[in-house]
């Protein structure tokens, strides 16, 4: 089976936000997990392969419909293409269950699940990329980061990863002057939360595990896609989190994708009406 690594870098153009599990007081704090550096742990912020992997498949399968002209009314569907399905216990004779024949005939027809993974019934479709996560470069993390291509993070790598975070804060105002008695003040709530500064360089990877030609190319695709849409964490709608993506690789070409969705389009339309049967709504 081969396996390819496709390394790179995002690189903050706006402050990012991405949220963790905890809050801090009143701050809202950044998503951080534990590294060991040099017998000590440390907590360093980091952008979750599993938010990578999500918004590249929302675009992705977003993108497939789009191209075959097809609209979903099942909401089944809709979570097996978009948030990677469920495992149902169903009998070998209930119009859910899926073969393992089936199985094959569905990643072979409809590539970004192969490539992406979901659950079909009783059904597991591995997808075929791991999605790396996202690490700042910075003097703790040195020895754990790859060599710097071309130069790209070589001054960060100087930089501890405490001189990569900062926090700002929004206000939120009561306007709703009709609902206040004449003597009672407007409201003002005051909300703090961490970021990571501008400027700052992660590195990241994919790992492609037994990819066709044509489920390559979709991953170039889902890059093609999120370069138009550089955004990564929350707070997206106010201009945080957009980044420039650079890979030391060329990305996939995703020619072979798009050949494959013009020549199949009847058989990919085919194959999402019968899940869409098999499911329900």
């Amino acid at each position: 089976m081969n396996y390819e690594t496709i390394p790179g870098y995002l690189i903050a153009e706006s402050p990012i936000h991405h949220g963790g599990d905890e809050k801090n007081g009143n701050i809202a704090t950044i998503r951080r997990i534990s590294w060991l550096v040099d017998g000590q742990r440390e907590e360093v912020p980091v952008i979750s392969g599993n938010s990578i992997r999500g918004l590249l498949r929302r675009m992705i399968m977003s993108d497939m419909l789009d191209q075959v002209g097809y609209t979903l009314e099942s909401t089944k569907l809709y979570h097996l293409l978009f948030a990677g399905g469920t495992l149902e216990s169903v009998d070998s004779k209930d119009a859910g269950a899926i073969n393992l024949a089936r199985k094959k005939e569905i990643r072979e027809t409809l590539p970004p699940l192969s490539l992406l993974g979901t659950a079909i019934g009783n059904q597991m479709i591995e997808g075929k990329m791991k999605c790396g996560i996202a690490i700042p470069v910075c003097r703790e993390l040195a020895g754990s980061i790859p060599p710097v291509v071309d130069g790209v993070a070589a001054a960060q790598i100087g930089l501890s990863l405490h001189e990569l975070q900062s926090e700002d804060f929004m206000t939120r105002k009561d306007d709703l002057h009709d609902d206040r008695g004449e003597d009672e003040r407007a409201h003002q709530m005051i909300v703090h939360f961490e970021t990571i500064v501008p400027g700052t360089v992660f590195y990241h990877s994919f790992t492609l595990q037994g990819a066709t030609e044509v489920e390559r190319a979709v991953l170039g695709r889902g890059i093609e896609l999120w370069r138009k849409n550089p955004y990564v964490g929350g707070k997206g709608g106010t201009g945080y989190g957009k980044v420039r993506i650079c890979y030391a690789m060329p990305a996939p070409d995703h020619d072979p994708y798009q050949t494959y969705l013009d020549e199949h389009k009847d058989e990919v339309v085919a194959t999402l009406q019968d899940l869409e049967g098999r499911i329900g709504k």
